[in-house]
C-alpha cells in the first residue's frame, strides 16, 4: 500500500509538471521607450558595460542571444529563403518574446524580395506564433518609392504585424524626422492597417544636432506617436557617425550620452556604472546567430 501511495504522488506530479508545460506563455511585449543598438561584434562583455552605463528600456542587437532579458529585443535580420528554417526554429525557443523581423529589406545592400519576406511571416504565424514587428523598411519622405515594398507585400500575403518596424535615417534636423514619419503613418491610415510603430533604428546621420533629434524621439514615445524607438547606437561599430555615440571606447559617457540617460529617469551614472576600459558602410547581414 505504501508503495502504491508512493507510484499516485509520482504520477500525480508527472501530471502537474506537464500541466504546467502546456500553459501557454504570455509574450512579453515590446518595451516602450528610447532603446538601444548594441553591436553583436563587440561580445558580451561590451554589452554588459553598455546596458549598466546607459540601462536602456529596451535594446537589441540584430541577433537573437539574451532572450532570458526582459528587456532585450530578439531580431531575424534578413527575410531572405536561405536563413527562413534557422531563425522559424530560433523563434520556437523563444516565443516568449516579441521579435523583429527583418532590416532594411526594401534598400540595395540587404534587399530581399516582397514575396519571401511574405512568406517567412506566414510560417512565422503558423509555426512560431509568437508576436513580431516587420519589417525593419528604411522610410524617407524625399524617396518616392520607398513604401513600394510593403505595398509589394500586402499583396503577395504577408501577414499583418503586431508592431510595424521602421528605420529612419538621413534627416538634418527633427522636423524631417517627423516629415519621414508622418509619411509612413499616412501609409498605414490609407491601407487601414493601423499598428503600434517601432522605430527600429535611428540615428543623427548628418551634420545636425544629435542632442535636439534625440529629445524630440525620446516626446514622440512620450505622447504615444510612436511605441518605441532604438538608437544606433551605443557606439557605432563602423563608426560613421560618432555625433551619434553614446559612449566612448573606455567606457565614459558622451555628452549625448549623459542626456540619454537623463531620458528615461535613470540619473547620473554613479562610480560603479561607468567601466574603464577602414569605415565599411553599415548594412551587413550578421555572421552568428543567423
Amino acid at each position: 500500500m505504501k508503495h502504491l501511495w508512493l507510484l499516485v504522488a509520482l504520477l500525480s506530479a508527472l501530471l502537474l509538471r506537464s500541466a504546467q508545460a502546456a500553459e501557454p506563455v504570455e509574450p512579453q511585449p515590446v518595451p516602450s521607450g528610447v532603446g538601444v543598438s548594441i553591436g553583436w561584434q563587440r561580445g558580451n562583455e561590451w554589452a554588459d558595460e553598455s546596458l549598466a552605463l546607459l540601462k536602456p528600456p529596451l535594446w537589441m542587437n540584430w541577433i537573437y542571444d539574451h532572450n532570458d532579458d526582459a528587456t532585450y529585443v530578439p531580431m531575424a535580420y534578413s527575410l531572405a529563403t536561405g536563413y527562413h528554417d534557422t531563425y522559424i526554429a530560433a523563434g520556437k525557443l523563444a516565443r516568449h518574446k516579441t521579435w523583429l523581423l527583418g532590416s532594411e529589406p526594401n534598400i540595395n545592400t540587404t534587399y530581399t524580395e516582397p514575396s519571401e519576406a511574405a512568406l517567412f511571416t506566414q510560417r512565422w504565424v503558423d509555426e512560431v506564433g509568437a508576436p513580431f514587428a516587420c519589417c525593419g523598411v528604411i522610410v524617407h519622405h524625399d524617396w518616392s518609392d520607398n513604401l513600394k515594398w510593403l505595398d509589394v507585400y500586402l499583396t503577395a500575403g504577408g501577414e499583418i504585424p503586431d508592431y510595424w518596424s521602421i528605420n529612419l535615417y538621413f534627416h538634418a534636423n527633427a522636423q524631417e524626422w517627423q516629415q519621414s514619419l508622418d509619411t509612413f503613418i499616412a501609409w498605414m491610415h490609407a491601407n487601414n492597417i493601423v499598428r503600434p510603430i517601432v522605430v527600429q533604428e535611428t540615428a543623427m546621420t548628418e551634420a545636425g544636432n544629435a542632442e535636439a533629434l534625440l529629445e524630440y524621439i525620446n516626446s514622440k514615445v512620450e505622447d504615444g506617436t510612436i511605441h518605441a524607438a532604438i538608437w544606433y547606437s551605443d557606439l557605432g561599430y563602423w563608426q560613421l557617425w560618432p555625433q551619434s555615440d553614446l559612449r566612448t571606447d573606455t567606457g565614459e559617457l558622451t555628452e549625448l550620452g549623459k542626456l540619454y540617460i537623463g531620458l528615461g529617469g535613470a540619473g547620473e551614472p554613479t562610480a560603479d556604472d561607468v567601466v574603464a576600459q577602414p569605415v565599411e558602410y553599415r548594412l551587413w547581414l550578421p555572421a552568428a546567430n543567423r
